[in-house]
């Protein structure tokens, strides 16, 4: 399965790499720390599932998320993600992944996430 973590933050890519190959030992994971990366990866790669923060994301508008065919996107949070800037992407995600979760309730969430 091909996983892109999207996060300008490589401890948190890293980190969540190494969570959910934990859950899931097939993942192929890819990186991305900008959108234009993203986009380019989506492009080339048939992506299952792609795990982006949503302070990557800013001020895209939601067509781009509208627009993505056939991949489960999960908007990833921390405590530095207003809520106002995410509630506008909610109705075209899968899903939210809290990066503030203790390492049970998010080994719980991926599990469900990757099947």
């Amino acid at each position: 399965m091909k996983v892109l973590f999207a996060d300008e933050v490589s401890l948190y890519r890293y980190s969540t790499i190494l969570v959910a190959r934990e859950c899931r030992n097939d993942i192929e994971p890819f990186e991305a720390d900008n959108i234009l990366d993203v986009l380019d990866t989506l492009r080339y790669e048939n992506i299952s599932i792609l795990m982006i923060n949503v302070n990557l994301l800013g001020d895209v508008d939601v067509d781009l998320l509208r627009s993505i065919p056939d991949v489960r996107t999960v908007l990833v949070i921390d405590s530095h993600s207003r809520r106002m800037e995410y509630d506008r992407l909610l109705p075209y995600v899968y899903g939210v992944f809290d990066l503030d979760s203790d390492l049970e309730a998010s080994k719980k969430y991926l599990r469900e996430v990757l099947g």
